[in-house]
């Protein structure tokens, strides 16, 4: 009897883990367009994190601002660099180069066996530290969308070279918006984090008390200029996590009336407070 019931613990934990590493494969997309499309001069980035390879773009403006900041787009789960070149075009065409690049396991980066925000952070520092080696002279502004901007708040936590960070639409408790995202598929949320957590805890390779977006903001608070943008019809990211970062950071949100999660980054007064704040800082 005990062996039965060993066996059937063993069975439904291990069912348990199968499905939780299922939550850490986000489906491959193939882009929508390369950053080629937007007609500007291009170095190609390719770095190792973890020993996956992860490929991005450098594009130059025209003429460029002197001696403007490189501007780092972090797309979110599911997304890759080509969510974040609707929001490219007008840093370009404001004299900034910009930086994209594809998450491990998104866009033509290489397939990783998980992904959590932990990898999207090391992922992101590994971009910064090429840009160090290739454009010292440069500052760095990091604008992330949604997880992009939970894992650029952690890379700056992590002692990343980031001199001005802007959050759009980023969640500041990335448990409580994955278990909202099961209940919007009619999944216990609650009870999923739960029992996932564990799987959750051995990929990241990281405690999760390290991983936390909102405790992180309060770390970095007041040490770079920081801009909140949060689309006030975001069901994905709801603007009260917004209101949870600028409570952390002292930082006022900066609201778009009638912007959901992904439209948000296509929605022209976005655009012009990103400008904004790349020119302030």
């Amino acid at each position: 009897m005990l062996m039965w019931t060993l066996a059937a613990v063993a069975g439904g934990a291990f069912l348990i883990d199968r499905a939780a590493l299922m939550t850490m494969r986000p489906p491959h997309r193939k882009p929508e367009r390369l950053s080629a499309d937007l007609g500007y001069p291009i170095t190609p980035i390719e770095v190792t994190s973890d020993a996956v390879t992860i490929r991005g773009d450098l594009l130059e403006p025209e003429q460029a601002v002197a001696d403007a900041p490189v501007v780092v787009l972090v797309h979110g789960w599911t997304g890759d660099s080509s969510t974040t070149l609707h929001l490219a075009e007008p840093i370009l065409a404001d004299g900034f180069p910009v930086a994209v690049f594809d998450v491990r396991s998104h866009g033509r980066s290489d397939p990783a066996p998980a992904v959590t925000v932990r990898h999207f952070r090391d992922d992101l520092l590994a971009v910064l530290e090429w840009l160090q080696e290739n454009r010292p002279a440069r500052k760095i502004i990091v604008v992330g969308h949604s997880l992009g901007g939970s894992a650029a708040i952690l890379a700056r936590a992590r002692g990343g070279p980031i001199e001005g960070l802007a959050l759009v639409a980023s969640p500041a408790d990335l448990f409580a918006a994955t278990a909202g995202f099961f209940s919007d598929h009619g999944l216990p949320g609650g009870l999923l984090v739960k029992l996932f957590h564990p799987s959750w805890r051995l990929r990241a390779r990281e405690s999760f008390r390290y991983l936390d977006p909102e405790a992180r903001a309060r770390d970095i608070a007041g040490s770079i200029p920081i801009a909140i943008v949060q689309g006030d019809r975001d069901t994905r990211v709801p603007p009260s996590d917004a209101a949870r970062l600028s409570e952390a950071t002292g930082v006022p949100v900066f609201t778009v009336e009638g912007a959901a999660h992904r439209d948000v980054l296509v929605h022209p007064d976005v655009h012009g407070e990103i400008l904004r704040f790349i020119r302030s800082v």
